[in-house]
């Protein structure tokens, strides 16, 4: 009987320690943070077709590369599959030389958003990866262990593939809900039950975001589970593990089916009136009426996708809106009085001290007071489309490619607001202005400018 090892790999924090997401983030997040659910998926079509599986979900489970080697090891498998991230996949590729090094017999797997957008470019990288999966993997994998010697299906790349043969689209909206085998100890980690009720995204523009190119690259389309089959998932994490809080961590939870989503809540309020549950969704999807009824059914709060108010920058991200309709939506969105987060990326290579300090003024009106999102990065990953706009060529050793903002004056804005001597409590829209207040004019001093909310935005 073939053993596979499926793992999510550590993140490799470092390259985000400029931005403080570890103290930040990770510590005072207003909304719960949900597990990804990927791995049991795949465990569960494994475990139908035989196979002795072991999941080891390093980022949740606070493992780091000893600790996954160690249980590698132990389990003795034939097969090890990562699945990779943009801030996953140099530790997956450590890991994998590691164990190849220590075992050349086990076959290494290579799947996820970065393998299927990097695809073929993966084996340049290094020697030990065999197979690299593209797009949805129940299907791809056992062409794997079934076929150990083989040179390429569809979605399955080896060094020997002459050519790409397109994934296969899983059967998502049939697939039952899998068992969740470690998710008792993410509970004890702080984590709560991340669910995913679809696959791919219905807008799947955004020229930022490395789900969407994946798609684009598997030609996957948004593809929901039903809406029975979400909430009988849900009985199951709260008969069993008394969660009473989810998050729906899809791409795209709404889609382009409202219908689903208030029978997925509904049904829901009427089994547990207790329950808690959360979601993303993106500015045109604010509809305050679909949104009132939800709420009444035990939605708790949304992460939105604002990226920025930038007129620039809204059209490099290709959001496809305009500042004056994304401050418009989210008004609406505070008139529900609907706990929410937000997406905020005000700096790119491209900006201006004046275009970010504007940015930043309009999204504390507009309600936005998480100081590390008003002052954070675009995150320019491998693969998408706006990689190639800012960066150039791409290249392949370049997954996240990292970038100073040209203006010592951003540095310096950057720094100092995310090192406001704020307790939590404190941290609101006034006492964030006045320190951004204080801020440019301690830069307008040392440069001699003389740039303030007025000049920048009108009295």
């Amino acid at each position: 009987m073939a053993r596979i090892t499926l793992i999510d790999p550590p993140l490799a924090v470092e390259k985000f320690k400029g931005d403080k997401l570890i103290s930040y983030d990770f510590v005072k997040h207003k909304f719960p943070v949900c597990t990804s659910v990927g791995l049991e998926l795949l465990s569960h079509q494994l475990n139908t077709a035989g196979r002795q599986v072991d999941i080891l979900k390093a980022y949740t489970l606070g493992y780091g590369e000893e600790d996954v080697l160690k249980r590698v090891f132990d389990f003795q498998p034939h097969f090890v599959g990562f699945t990779t991230k943009n801030i996953s996949f140099e530790p997956a590729i450590k890991i994998a030389e590691q164990i190849k090094k220590s075992d050349p017999t086990i076959k290494i797997i290579l799947g996820g958003v970065e393998a299927t957008i990097l695809n073929k470019e993966v084996f340049s990288f290094t020697d030990s990866v065999d197979y690299v999966i593209m797009g949805d993997g129940e299907s791809a994998i056992n062409d794997v262990i079934n076929n150990p010697d083989i040179i390429q299906s569809n979605g399955v790349l080896t060094k020997k593939s002459s050519v790409m043969l397109p994934p296969i689209n899983y059967a998502f909206e049939k697939n039952t809900y899998p068992e969740r085998l470690v998710l008792a100890e993410e509970l004890l980690k702080g984590f709560v039950p991340g669910v995913q009720t679809s696959r791919g995204c219905s807008y799947g523009a955004c020229t930022f975001c490395a789900p969407a190119a994946a798609c684009r690259m598997s030609k996957r389309k948004w593809t929901p589970r039903s809406a029975e089959n979400v909430v009988s998932e849900i009985r199951y994490l709260r008969d069993n593990f008394g969660a009473n809080q989810i998050v729906f961590n899809d791409d795209d939870f709404i889609g382009l089916d409202w219908d689903r989503a208030h029978k997925i809540f509904y049904d829901t309020h009427k089994l547990f009136s207790d329950q808690e549950l959360y979601f993303d969704l993106n500015v045109t999807q604010i509809y305050p009426n679909h949104l009132q009824l939800l709420i009444k059914e035990g939605l708790q709060g949304v992460f939105v996708g604002i990226e920025s108010f930038n007129k620039k920058n809204l059209r490099m991200y290709n959001k496809g809106y305009d500042a004056k309709y994304a401050k418009e939506q989210l008004r609406e969105l505070q008139k529900l009085n609907l706990p929410f987060d937000v997406g905020f990326m005000p700096i790119n290579p491209q900006s201006s001290f004046e275009d970010v300090v504007s940015d930043i003024y309009e999204a504390l009106d507009s309600g936005i007071t998480n100081p590390v999102k008003l002052t954070h990065n675009l995150i320019l990953s491998l693969g998408t489309p706006i990689y190639a706009t800012l960066c150039g060529p791409q290249h392949p050793h370049d997954i996240i490619h990292e970038y100073t903002p040209s203006d010592p004056r951003i540095i310096q804005l950057k720094d100092e607001f995310q090192s406001l001597p704020l307790q939590p409590d404190k941290i609101n829209k006034n006492n964030l202005k006045k320190g951004l207040d204080q801020i440019v004019a301690k830069i307008n001093k040392k440069y001699g400018c003389r740039i303030n909310k007025n000049t920048l935005m009108g009295p």
